[in-house]
């Protein structure tokens, strides 16, 4: 299991995340094309940016004053 840390100017595209692992999107972060598989989970914290996460059965997202588009949850 491992966590992920975004801060200002960073992104992380087109990526998938299980098993455990988490990512943290801090003030001018971004993400975009993140799949959250089963134990995934995408944190958004305020200033941060998310675009086109899908959410899969299992995953979790969690937006926290951020701001979230085009994303999907996959049953």
């Amino acid at each position: 299991m491992s966590d992920t840390f975004l801060s200002s100017g960073q992104s992380l595209n087109t990526v998938t995340i299980g098993d455990g692992d988490s990512v943290y999107v801090g003030s001018g972060a971004s993400t975009s094309d993140i799949q959250l598989g089963p134990g995934g989970n995408e944190y958004v914290m305020a200033g941060g940016r998310v675009l086109g996460t899908v959410v899969s059965a299992g995953g979790f997202l969690f937006a926290a004053g951020g701001t979230d588009a085009a994303s999907a949850v996959v049953s």
